[in-house]
């Protein structure tokens, strides 16, 4: 019996063995996927889909780790349906999230979005609108200002649509002011360009000084040089000559971190040439735009700058090195793949050979010109074609793979079918105890949950049921002691003052005149101590003239009072109200009891996501934990308040130092 074991246990272990080899020859590549997505789109059923996908990200998880984020990265690129984007997607955020580089997957998209922009296709919207879904979820207010600023990209660059662009630019500025995003500066730096590229100046100037000052507390130089370098194009386009030209020098004087390897400085000097060409001074023209073709790898322009010194230079009949420059700028031709860029490097060859009279030279530029204005219409059909050469060539790239993955499965079959009994009871043993144990384990995990939910809801309950019960009770008391007992001492004061106009010495009297001020006195405090349980400006003016009459009754007492109240809502549910005033009410009777404090300042207001209370005074403050431990009813009272609010609440105090109080309370 010993044997056999120690037989099937070696046989077990060679099975795992040669099943773990020829897993790991299994290596997936983006051709894998690419086949794998043509034989997505051939099927017709929804379901059908859905277990490919599965069966794509199951195999990348199978991949060593430092290749898995790659194919992730691949399948969302290379994958032409939302649907299918959208299994990339979260894959990819979930694996970015256990890494802690969430920003790495914000960063994915946001190059997606771009592609999709730079090719005109509202498919951008898309990805944009899976971003921002996809970061609600792990709740990143980065990834949704991201999100909002692409769509906004896409209506700016592609549609023309400014209005449009700039609602979405704000909503994300809004999402980043909220949750004090650094990436606040760069948006109102992007809302700048567009206003700037829609001539619209005023605002331009606005938003580019806000990301200046946000990019100067973020010691952030790149920000800092690319919105000087904007402002003074701005004061450029409005003629402001002397000021565009002091903020291009100004951004000359930072000098960026060696990593950064575009050189802004060259497009400065670049501006600065432009400047002084559109003011005649063709000289300091010269001199700059000498700069900013300057032939080094940390600025890409310096050809496509060319033709600027070139005009410079026909304009001030100077000829030192134009044909040099001139040479330059052809070969540029050969390199240059843009169409547009193509035809105004031609034109300037042409106006340059118009200028030293080669009528001929200058000829043949000039058709050069015109042709690539055709050549634009006929490379539109030239990618047309591509596409369906490129879709011939992946079906045959796709039948060779198949035909070999066919070869590996056929061996992959042959090697377990010699282990498949012992492999296939095994197997099912161990799944069916897995599976076991799984549903234990959830179902003791519902049971949990129900069982929370239960005792949470009867809390809440209980507690609404108490408070409502101590509100209807200080109704009833407040209303005893303003009828009964008030009544009485209204009747007694009558009674005395008749008894002091009969007796007439009795006026003289100084008990007389001591009693007849306590009776008053009682009346006022019966009338206070009613008010205080039930007060009628709660019932006849809502929350804030019951906080107004606090704030009154504060002043009486010798205190500075400051009340602000903003943007509460205006149906508040009635328990929620008693509640936050009883609140406010404990937290008033704190600092006249303990505070010695001259000033207070109350603040509520209203945001998207609930109410926020803030109470603060210059009294002398106390050590929270301590006043804590000691047992005060006053301290648990207010907590116990806040956690029926299903709010939060901070202590800041410190001795000698006044207290603030902060509430959040969701609605």
């Amino acid at each position: 019996m010993n044997q056999r074991s120690i037989y099937i246990s070696t046989l077990m272990s060679l099975m795992m063995t040669m099943c773990s080899l020829i897993c790991l020859g299994q290596q997936l590549h983006p051709g894998d996927i690419d086949l794998s997505l043509s034989q997505i789109a051939s099927l017709s059923d929804m379901e059908d889909k859905r277990k490919k996908y599965q069966e794509i990200l199951e195999n990348i998880a199978n991949q060593p780790e430092s290749s898995q984020l790659e194919l992730l990265r691949y399948g969302l690129q290379a994958d032409s349906t939302l649907f299918g984007k959208r299994y990339f997607n979260d894959s990819l955020a979930l694996k970015f999230f256990k890494e802690g580089a969430f920003s790495k997957f914000i960063g994915t998209n946001e190059d997606l979005i771009w592609y999709y922009i730079d090719r005109g296709e509202e498919r951008a919207l898309d990805i944009a609108d899976q971003l921002w879904d996809i970061s609600e979820i792990y709740e990143s207010s980065f990834g949704k200002a991201k999100a909002l600023e692409g769509k906004g990209l896409f209506h700016e660059i592609v549609k023309g649509d400014v209005e449009t662009a700039s609602r979405f630019y704000f909503e994300a500025i809004a999402i980043a002011e909220y949750a004090d995003l650094d990436y606040l500066a760069d948006l109102h730096h992007n809302v700048g360009v567009m206003f700037h590229e829609s001539d619209n100046y005023e605002k331009a100037i606005h938003y580019y000084e806000l990301a200046y000052g946000e990019a100067v507390k973020q010691n952030n130089p790149v920000l800092q040089k690319k919105c000087l370098i904007n402002m003074a194009s701005v004061n450029s386009s409005i003629n402001e000559f002397d000021r565009a030209e002091e903020l291009f020098f100004k951004s000359l004087e930072f000098k960026l971190p060696s990593e950064i390897k575009y050189n802004y400085d060259f497009d400065t000097y670049a501006n600065l040439g432009n400047l002084y060409l559109r003011q005649g001074k063709y000289q300091e023209a010269i001199e700059y735009l000498s700069k900013a073709t300057e032939q080094v790898p940390q600025n890409p322009n310096s050809e496509a700058n060319l033709r600027f010194l070139i005009d410079a230079k026909l304009k001030a009949a100077d000829t030192t090195g134009l044909a040099s420059l001139v040479n330059r700028l052809d070969a540029t031709l050969t390199v240059t793949s843009s169409a547009r860029e193509k035809s105004l490097l031609t034109k300037t060859i042409a106006d340059y050979y118009e200028n030293i009279n080669d009528y001929e030279k200058a000829n043949s530029y000039l058709k050069k010109y015109i042709t690539l204005y055709g050549g634009i219409i006929e490379n539109k059909k030239d990618e047309t074609f591509l596409e369906l050469e490129a879709k011939y060539q992946n079906e045959q790239l796709s039948a060779l793979i198949e035909k070999r993955r066919k070869q590996r499965q056929l061996l992959i079959l042959a090697i377990i079918a010699s282990l498949t009994v012992t492999a296939i009871l095994y197997m099912f043993y161990r799944n069916r105890l897995k599976y076991q144990k799984l549903i234990a384990k959830q179902q003791e995990e519902l049971q949990l949950k129900k069982i929370t939910e239960l005792t949470q809801k009867n809390k809440l309950v209980a507690m609404t049921s108490m408070l409502e019960g101590q509100e209807a009770e200080r109704l009833r008391i407040a209303k005893d002691l303003h009828d009964s007992l008030g009544g009485l001492l209204s009747n007694v004061k009558a009674h005395f003052t008749i008894m002091q106009n009969e007796i007439v010495p009795l006026e003289k009297c100084e008990t007389a005149q001591k009693t007849h001020s306590l009776i008053d006195t009682a009346c006022l405090e019966v009338r206070r101590i009613s008010h205080n349980m039930m007060p009628h400006a709660l019932s006849l003016s809502g929350l804030k003239g019951a906080l107004d009459d606090l704030a009154d009754h504060m002043r009486t007492l010798q205190y500075d009072v400051t009340l602000e109240i903003r943007q509460i809502p205006e149906k508040l549910d009635h328990t929620k109200e008693i509640t936050l005033f009883r609140l406010i009410q404990e937290l008033l009777s704190n600092i006249r009891k303990h505070a010695s404090a001259k000033s207070v300042f109350i603040q509520l207001f209203g945001h998207r996501k609930g109410l926020q209370l803030v109470v603060e005074d210059n009294g002398i403050g106390f050590d929270f934990d301590q006043a804590l431990a000691s047992g005060g009813l006053g301290l648990k009272s207010i907590q116990s308040r806040v956690e029926f609010l299903d709010g939060t609440i901070a202590w800041d105090s410190v001795p000698n130092q006044g207290t603030t109080v902060t509430i959040n309370i969701p609605i």
